[in-house]
């Protein structure tokens, strides 16, 4: 049986989706993440292929989440490079 007493966070408690308190219409929150944040792990530049292709696959999963454009995969990847990955 499902519990009745847990809200979802943009679930209004009052069930009353359509305006707030003071009678103003609510923002509906189109964000996908709804609050979820996702972080790119960095990247060392190891000589290990099986390290860079881990990497690639979590980092693949985050852009899909996000729905990046390749312009801002790019710059947002190069943040996380670390120690030798910086030389690149």
């Amino acid at each position: 049986m499902p519990r009745s007493d847990i809200i979802e966070a943009n679930e209004d408690p009052n069930g009353d989706d359509e305006a707030d308190d003071r009678g103003r219409p609510r923002r509906q929150n189109n964000n996908p993440s709804n609050g979820l944040k996702l972080k790119i792990p960095p990247f060392r530049g190891s000589s290990s292929p099986e390290e860079y292709l881990e990497w690639i696959q979590k980092v693949e999963k985050v852009f899909e989440w996000y729905e990046y454009s390749e312009e801002r995969k790019c710059k947002v990847a190069a943040l996380e490079f670390t120690d030798y990955a910086l030389l690149w």
